[in-house]
């Protein structure tokens, strides 16, 4: 019996070895030269856990409760009968001696909302989970100010990120989430910040100058409708112009508090 009751825990004792997660180790040369932006669950391998319960915090990551996930493959699948998808992700990781006067940030972008704990200590949120009793609110893409958190990391020493999140299946596609293949969790590198600046710059020159070439056109076959109430195709490329010119005009203003903060 007694040999039983080793052998039990021995086995035991290897599940949880197995699903020890190894915190992966990170590097300044995995940040794109276009955009400084890190995927931390697409270079990661996660932990996962299904549920609400906020006692995923701790550091229990190790527990055969948990399991090894990517975290690039929740989809539509992990959707309840009601749509909804919530759980916990947690993952490992440390920097190496690039980062040593390297300032890294978080960034979080997309639709699935989102709790951020590092070390078990709350950071960050997008969109409201359902965090202190309030009511679920998604959050919604793009970050248009493209805020960032900064965070005070040291290479060589070993961090973890819990991820809290709820998100729900699209209603024009509900065997997909919303946020399906990218749940929009990043470190932010040191360039991110001008680049995203010269990149919302441009957005905003491309599109005024769109807006106003369709305003002239849309005012020019307004025009010639009115010299010739009989041709109704004048009339249908006026309004189509029309409502071309006020959806970049929606763009547009959208853009503007990220140009000029």
């Amino acid at each position: 019996m007694k040999s039983k009751l080793i052998l039990l825990t021995a086995c035991l004792f290897a599940i949880a070895i197995c699903k020890a997660q190894a915190p992966g180790v990170l590097d300044t040369l995995m940040f794109p030269k276009d955009f400084q932006l890190m995927s931390l669950v697409a270079l990661n391998e996660c932990m996962f856990r299904e549920g609400k319960d906020s006692g995923y915090t701790g550091k229990e990551a190790d527990s055969i409760a948990w399991k090894q996930f990517s975290a690039t493959t929740i989809s539509g699948k992990n959707a309840g009968k009601n749509g909804r998808v919530e759980g916990w992700l947690r993952l490992q990781f440390r920097l190496d001696s690039s980062f040593v006067t390297y300032p890294v940030s978080l960034f979080l972008d997309n639709w699935m909302a989102k709790d951020i704990y590092l070390n078990g200590v709350f950071i960050a949120s997008s969109g409201n989970t359902g965090m202190n009793s309030q009511p679920y609110q998604e959050a919604v893409p793009p970050n248009i100010n493209y805020e960032t958190t900064p965070l005070a990391l040291q290479p060589g020493i070993v961090y973890e990120i819990t991820i809290h999140f709820v998100d729900y299946v699209s209603p024009l596609n509900p065997s997909k989430l919303k946020s399906e293949g990218d749940i929009g969790v990043y470190f932010a590198g040191a360039r991110f910040s001008n680049q995203i600046n010269h990149t919302v710059q441009d957005m905003l020159l491309y599109f005024t100058s769109y807006a106003v070439a369709c305003l002239v056109l849309c005012l020019l076959f307004w025009f010639l409708y009115s010299q010739n109430n009989k041709e109704k195709v004048l009339l249908l490329i006026a309004l189509s112009i029309t409502l071309l010119f006020l959806d970049i005009s929606l763009i547009t203003v959208t853009i503007i508090p990220a140009a000029t903060s």
